[in-house]
């Protein structure tokens, strides 16, 4: 194409033609649509949260988005602006009344069969509703028989999404459906989304990208392997595609500005996997306007042969296009929280939307709290010779303010409850002691001064001990002192991890208290020598762990040494992006608590088996067939993925093979605690491979924030000020935001400068809406530090 050019601008559509395109289709779909999506269509900067939205409210001037509207059990539109303004404002901003947000007064059918009845009058249903199987799912929409479905399927071959097509004299309408936990659900999958025909993308090297199932199918009937993302045009960045590093890849876009902008954002996406992908963008001779990859295999009519061999052609005359790696940090997509079996999901969705905070800052301390309430009372068998506890070490990282401190708490609160009950009972077990003790002795005394040789003596009353659960500020003696008393384990709790590792760090007599607290990860058995007292020795230690920890203090804390001896290798550990606090009405879900704190509770009423010498001993647990078959494939692919990678990666995904066997028996007994299992289930080993394939994409992101030296470390700061600003921030809004960065006005132009010569942003002039143009840094397009380059080269 002559001179290199930027491909991102070369495929850049006009704003007015992709308005023009939006506003068509939402006026196509809009029948299909429910009055909470119709109303969401309405506003701007709008992202999903919990059963509803959050938006930019249209009634004021609002930056961070400050509306929230949700749909009520009687079909009513809530809309509440945290800002302050009347619902009446917002609705008559985007042409709204009440009378559009109440509920139909006309009666809904609803369908009980499982297969796809017409009916007179199709419907929409409440999408938060779970169905057994897909069909359920798809006859639910009352659209009658599709004329057409496609199967997304994951890497273990089980369907984990339907997209269905119905073909009306109107035109065509599309929905998908997709499996959430054990059940599905109408609409589209949760980001990351799984690429269509992924099994066949992982066996071959050449993959064709195009825009619709419809499409992909047509090129694989001519023996080629293709692939799409659900969604449509606008999807792209909703999908992993990593399936696709290192491969040879094909983009074939459609003939119009969408198709172009699809295939934009499939290079944007591909530029940040690795190994990178060697990949062509083939624009295909003699589409029609609109038309894609589909029309021009239809124009060959029954001639696929020739067909095949057209494109392959198309394809060899095509330059490459070079990809220049992303600069920013791997991105990872949120926490699978639909992966956790009730009542866990449903605790940690509902707390964290009423805290504004990650999931993921719940979900860790939860995995540890439970793993604890299981403790000691099963092993996990994967194999002969190679046995796991559910021990689970778990460490959230944010800044302050972030929640992750009220997170914390609130998962940890059914173990505080429960150890209050054992100190209360303690105190009255000691009280009713120290009586006996008492008499005890009077009675022992008087019978030495009446020297009853003969008469033998009572024997002393034995000093009860506290049951514990949890334990923060311990040493190893005295850990293993209460592991002694509590063989069933227990959860060191610290909210400020970084004392914690510093103690551990800090040189005893007898050596460091570090070395010993990792070998408790394994289980191992270990002894503690005392001089004045006598020697402990703990079988099988159960120590579970969960804390919190500031980025900051994370990079002091995780020095070299304490990644060498593989301290931070043990740990779940996630540091999520978390949004500014904003004020909302969400409370906490009774239910969704008391089914939580029942669980905890019916865990730690499970008994200890005890063996042949009475002693407890764990219940040890095989994985039946069926999960050792998924679980096989998964560990040599996981291990065939070690090899090049740096040391401190292959520390960390090889502790985390660990962690599919444990969270799997957490998870298969979460699922039925009142049930002893006799097997671990096929189901339970899959949640865990997808929690654990989550981690192995964080740990490269945590590695990248222990490596940031201190002037990346301001960078990646500014970076998200300018992002909590809306993208852009001149100089005075920077000195506003922070005085670190913001001294003076030089100062805060010198730092903005830095920004944009790191390739984080650019310069440009913004007319605001009073006064002249103000000089801003925009930050790239992407996450975080969007520097990626691409152009053609021959």
């Amino acid at each position: 194409m002559g001179e290199a050019v930027r491909i991102g601008e070369l495929l850049k559509p006009t704003k007015a033609k992709y308005e023009a395109e939006l506003q068509n289709r939402k006026k196509q779909r809009g029948q299909n649509m429910t009055p909470l999506e119709k109303m969401r269509d309405r506003l701007k900067g709008w992202k999903k949260s919990g059963d509803g939205y959050t938006a930019l409210c249209p009634a004021h001037d609002d930056r961070n988005p400050s509306l929230s509207i949700r749909e009520a059990e009687d079909g009513k539109l809530l809309v509440h602006c945290h800002a302050g303004c009347c619902t009446e404002d917002v609705l008559d901003a985007v042409g709204y009344t009440m009378k559009d947000i109440m509920p139909e007064s006309e009666g809904v059918y609803t369908s009980t069969s499982t297969g796809f009845n017409p009916v007179d009058k199709p419907v929409d249903v409440d999408t938060r509703h779970h169905y057994k199987t897909a069909n359920e799912a798809i006859g639910s929409l009352n659209r009658g028989k599709p004329s057409k479905y496609w199967t997304y399927y994951n890497a273990e071959l089980e369907p984990v999404s339907v997209v269905v097509r119905w073909d009306k004299d109107n035109g065509k309408e599309i929905r998908p459906v997709f499996k959430n936990g054990t059940g599905w659900r109408v609409g589209a999958m949760e980001a990351p989304r799984y690429l269509f025909q992924l099994p066949s993308i992982d066996e071959s090297n050449v993959v064709f990208v195009v825009e619709g199932e419809k499409v992909a199918e047509a090129l694989g009937n001519l023996g080629l392997i293709a692939t799409t993302s659900q969604g449509g045009s606008n999807a792209a960045t909703k999908t992993d595609w990593t399936p696709l590093a290192g491969k040879e890849v094909v983009i074939l876009p459609d003939n119009d500005e969408a198709g172009e902008r699809y295939a934009s954002d499939v290079l944007d996406k591909l530029g940040q996997v690795e190994p990178l992908p060697r990949v062509k963008v083939v624009r295909l001779d003699g589409l029609p306007d609109k038309g894609d990859a589909f029309d021009y295999i239809t124009k060959y009519d029954q001639e696929q042969e020739v067909c095949k061999v057209a494109i392959e052609q198309a394809v060899e005359a095509t330059p490459y296009v070079e990809l220049e790696a992303m600069m920013e940090e791997p991105t990872v997509p949120p926490f699978p929280t639909h992966a956790l079996p009730e009542p866990l999901q449903e605790f940690v969705r509902r707390q964290c939307e009423a805290l504004g905070c990650p999931d993921v800052f719940l979900a860790l301390p939860v995995l540890a709290v439970t793993s604890t309430a299981i403790g000691n009372t099963y092993r996990i068998q994967v194999r002969e010779g190679w046995q796991e506890p559910c021990i689970v070490w778990t460490l959230v990282v944010g800044h302050s303010g972030t929640m992750k401190t009220i997170a914390h708490e609130k998962a940890i609160e059914p173990l505080d409850k429960y150890q209050g009950e054992t100190f209360a009972e303690y105190e009255n077990e000691l009280r009713t002691f120290e009586t006996m003790q008492e008499v005890w002795e009077r009675d022992n005394t008087k019978q030495k001064k009446n020297h009853s040789a003969f008469s033998a003596p009572e024997p002393e009353p034995v000093e009860p001990t506290v049951e514990r659960v949890v334990v923060s500020d311990t040493t190893m003696e005295a850990l293993a002192r209460t592991l002694s008393e509590n063989p069933r384990g227990v959860l060191v709790d610290r909210d400020e991890a970084s004392g914690w590792f510093e103690s551990l760090n800090q040189y005893k007599a007898g050596g460091d208290d570090g070395s010993k607290f990792l070998e408790l990860f394994r289980g191992k058995a270990f002894t503690v020598d005392r001089v004045t007292r006598k020697t402990l020795h703990v079988n099988k230690p159960f120590v579970s762990f969960c804390g919190t920890i500031q980025p900051s203090t994370l990079r002091r804390t995780m020095t070299k040494r304490n990644r060498d001896n593989g301290t931070m290798a043990r740990f779940l550990i996630a540091f999520p992006e978390s949004p500014p606090k904003q004020w909302n009405n969400c409370t906490t879900s009774l239910p969704a608590t008391e089914a939580y704190d029942q669980l905890i509770r019916g865990l730690l009423a499970n008994q200890q088996r005890m063996d042949d010498f009475g002693k407890p001993e764990p219940t040890v647990v095989p994985l039946s067939e069926e999960a050792l078959e998924v679980f096989k494939p998964w560990y040599d692919k996981h291990n065939k993925g070690l090899q090049g990678q740096p040391e401190n990666i292959r520390a960390t995904w090889s502790k985390l093979e660990a962690y599919v066997p444990r969270l799997a028996m957490l998870f298969c007994l979460v699922r039925e605690p009142a049930t002893a299992p006799t097997t671990v289930d096929v189901d339970s080993v899959q949640r865990a491979i997808q929690v654990v394939g989550w981690f192995k994409k964080e740990a490269l992101r945590i590695e990248s924030l222990v490596d940031m030296d201190e002037e990346s470390e301001n960078l990646q700061a500014i970076v998200d000020l300018i992002r909590s600003n809306g993208g852009s921030m001149s100089a005075r809004e920077l000195q506003q935001k922070s005085r670190k960065y913001g001294k003076t006005a030089r100062n805060a132009e010198q730092w903005l400068e830095q920004v944009v010569e790191s390739g984080y942003g650019r310069w440009e002039n913004i007319k605001k809406e009073r006064g002249p143009a103000t000089r801003c840094v925009i930050l790239a397009s992407g996450s975080r530090n969007d520097r990626s380059k691409t152009k053609e080269v021959s």
